[in-house]
């Protein structure tokens, strides 16, 4: 079931539902990366912005497990927006 308009793309209630409860880590202790399935949908719409350290000497990216994720003001106006829905 498609629900709200972000862009040219409609998100559905379990897609805004896990945007609502992102978090760095979940109550099982499980990080961003291993239970949210819609990261890079949210964060080419803006709503969330996912840092990704690189290790200046060598200019590598480190794994996964150090990035962190912060939802942007967008990102709330979403929530928001739905929330008032339901």
């Amino acid at each position: 079931m498609k629900t709200k308009t972000a862009g040219s793309s409609e998100l559905t209630v379990g897609q805004l539902t896990e945007l609502c409860n992102i978090c760095q880590t979940n109550e099982a202790g499980q990080h961003f990366t291993e239970f949210c399935s819609d990261l890079d949908l949210w964060e080419s719409l803006g709503f969330i912005i996912i840092d990704k350290p690189v290790h200046h000497p060598s200019g590598i990216e480190y794994d996964s497990q150090y990035w962190t994720v912060n939802i942007t003001d967008d990102g709330l106006e979403a929530i928001e927006s739905y929330s008032e829905c339901i």
